[in-house]
């Protein structure tokens, strides 16, 4: 087996799941409301990387 293939994946939950989570603040909450898809799941490592991308985007 691959390096890959042994490892377990990462967990993956539901937009709702994140808005409903107590690990991020209200604000947080709003933004992944924005940036998480409905229909799609996420790790916590995407959600989080949504986030950064979200907060270091360059307003004009």
């Amino acid at each position: 087996m691959s390096k890959s293939q042994t490892k377990a994946a990462a967990p993956t939950y539901a937009k709702a799941q994140f808005l409903a989570s107590v690990k991020y603040s209200s604000a947080e909450k709003d933004v992944l409301q924005v940036v998480l898809d409905d229909n799609q799941e996420y790790s916590e490592a995407e959600a989080q990387q949504r986030l950064q991308q979200f907060y270091q985007r360059k307003v004009d």
